[in-house]
């Protein structure tokens, strides 16, 4: 038996026990693992931001253009900082 680690996946080679579907699954469970945490970091990030505009007197006005974020959108995602065309913009820009 060896041991050696392939692309952040630790790999055990006993015959006929780790064939390649095997260590595919184990790569993706990794990289789906990492995608949550990341995702899950940066809506942290956004509550925490919501928050601190919240204590500043300012949830609820988007802080691109200042305009009042409307009620639905609030009651659908309560975090948000932008209306909904600033925050299309934002995530246009930030892909570029």
């Amino acid at each position: 038996m060896a041991e050696r680690e392939e692309f952040g996946v630790r790999v055990v080679d006993v015959i006929g026990a780790f064939d390649i579907l095997d260590w595919a699954n184990a790569v993706e469970g990794r990289d789906s693992a990492m995608l949550r945490a990341e995702v899950l970091s940066e809506n942290q990030l956004q509550i925490e931001h919501a928050m601190q505009r919240a204590v500043e007197g300012q949830y609820g006005w988007c802080e691109d253009c200042e305009r009042q974020i409307p009620g639905e959108r609030l009651k659908v995602w309560p975090e948000a900082t932008r209306c909904v065309e600033c925050q299309r913009r934002y995530e246009l820009s930030a892909g570029s």
